[in-house]
């Protein structure tokens, strides 16, 4: 599945030329990336695990935390969508998320 968080900006036309300034990103949607960033990197330390000893169990938990963390993926991005940089932290966040559900 490939997921690709989209960013639309749109600008008010209240006669400005210059767009509202974006305010900076709580520190709770802040948390809320780390955390998923935090538990991809776990799933990644999951897949080396699993490389390395290769059991059923531990492909099913590696299955698994994929398929939740792809669907959490969805849930983040919509709560963090209105700023960049977040998104942008995200974005890769969720680029490692396809590599690793992808075999790479």
């Amino acid at each position: 599945m490939l997921l690709i968080v989209a960013v639309a900006v749109t600008a008010c036309s209240g006669g400005s030329a210059s767009p509202a300034p974006t305010p900076a990103p709580t520190s709770s949607q802040a948390a809320v990336v780390a955390a998923f960033c935090g538990r991809v990197d776990d799933l990644s330390a999951q897949v080396d695990q699993l490389q390395a000893s290769p059991g059923p169990r531990l492909a099913r938990e590696v299955a698994e935390s994929a398929s939740t963390l792809t669907e959490q993926s969805v849930e983040v991005s919509e709560a963090v969508v209105s700023e960049p940089a977040l998104t942008e932290q995200l974005n890769g966040c969720t680029e490692r998320l396809q590599a690793i559900s992808a075999g790479n």
